[in-house]
């Protein structure tokens, strides 16, 4: 993969690719709208706590705003027939076809190696703060639990935005930064969740709110939106 070819940003609790063929206004209405929705998401549910209500609160944001879901999947899966690997591993294995795979691979051998030569820059920091909540279980033997509530985006201007929402709980301690982490199922509570969905903007109506959301997210954007570190060239695995 060339890096030129896409672009990776960390978009509070979502990891967002986009292909480079993507114009400036394209590029800027993915970004505020998954920024925006998730907002609104997290004003009125806990994406830890109440992940179901956040996510169907966010797919209501999106649509009012202009964004059309036209396809969607979901799955709840057991840690055992997911088996071991990374977020991207579980991931893919589930990916359906309204998906593109060919910019999720890039976007994720892009944010994995960005992840893994550049492990302490900002995006990295703040992506945990919102995806990540730590609690312990039993905390005289110190044993903890982290509930973690992913989202990634893909955008390219012929398939329109995929959206991915990824939600688990882990007693697995922390060897690793979440996007190279990888998971062992039999630390896993309960089931795997999963949901899938293709986006399309409707013009007419995101119009109407576009200046809006920009005004809204002029002061939000510096602590929530940060682009992942360049990279040498890297292939998709």
């Amino acid at each position: 993969m060339n890096q030129g070819t896409i672009e990776g940003h960390i978009n509070a609790g979502c990891v967002v690719f986009m292909s480079a063929a993507c114009s400036d206004q394209q590029k800027k209405d993915v970004m505020d709208c998954t920024l925006y929705t998730q907002l609104a998401a997290s004003k009125r549910h806990s994406r830890f706590d109440a992940a179901l209500d956040w996510r169907h609160t966010w797919l209501a944001a999106l649509n009012r705003f202009g964004w059309a879901v036209r396809s969607h999947d979901s799955r709840s899966l057991p840690a055992a027939e997911v088996g071991r690997g990374t977020v991207w591993d579980w991931v893919d294995k589930q990916l359906p076809a309204f998906i593109p795979k060919s910019l999720f691979a890039e976007g994720a051998a892009l944010a994995t190696c960005s992840v893994k030569e550049h492990p302490d820059q900002p995006a990295v920091a703040m992506l945990n703060r919102q995806v990540i909540e730590t609690s312990f279980e039993d905390p005289a033997s110190g044993v903890s639990e982290r509930k973690i509530a992913l989202q990634l985006a893909v955008f390219e201007p012929t398939t329109g935005l995929g959206l991915m929402v990824l939600s688990f709980t882990t007693r697995q301690p922390s060897s690793a930064e979440l996007l190279v982490e990888v998971f062992n199922p039999e630390e896993v509570r309960g089931n795997i969740e999963m949901a899938f969905y293709s986006a399309r903007v409707m013009e007419i109506v995101y119009a109407q709110f576009r200046e809006k959301i920009n005004q809204a997210l002029n002061d939000r954007r510096a602590g929530l939106i940060y682009t992942l570190q360049e990279v040498r060239d890297v292939q998709p695995q």
